[in-house]
């Protein structure tokens, strides 16, 4: 009787420490957060897009000029659709490639997580700086 509360004790205590080894690894640092707007800021690929965008806008203003107010107004929509159409596609180019500099960043540091910095109230790991720099090329 005293050997089986000797060995349920043991076992007990051995689970606790099982536990308490598997919350330390938990605890530890495997959760990264991106400060997006700065990563954005810096992409390299973001003054081209910009170019784009704005180029397009200018032909599109170009053919506006050619017409009278009622020619504007039939094609306006389709216009608005165009540039709508084109900054998404600029955006998600963008986000694709953030996206990838991510996730090269977070197997390199074995992170599990990584958040956006506005999701991050406390701890993590800010992997900004590393992702600009796989963006540029360092």
């Amino acid at each position: 009787m005293k050997n089986n509360k000797l060995t349920i004790l043991v076992l007990l205590i051995g689970f606790s420490v099982l536990a308490m080894v598997g919350m330390g690894s938990a605890n530890s640092n495997t959760i990264g957060y991106v400060n997006l707007p700065m990563v954005m800021e810096q992409h390299p690929g973001l003054a081209e897009a910009q170019q784009r965008y704005e180029q397009t806008m200018q032909e599109i203003q170009a053919e506006l000029d050619t017409l009278d107010e009622e020619g504007q107004q039939q094609v306006l929509p389709q216009f608005q659709q165009l540039l709508q159409q084109l900054e998404t596609e600029l955006q998600v180019e963008l986000m694709g490639s953030v996206e990838e500099a991510v996730a090269e960043v977070a197997t390199e540091l074995n992170l599990t997580t990584v958040l956006d910095q506005d999701a991050v109230i406390f701890g993590g790991m800010d992997i900004s700086q590393q992702v600009i720099e796989v963006l540029l090329g360092e």
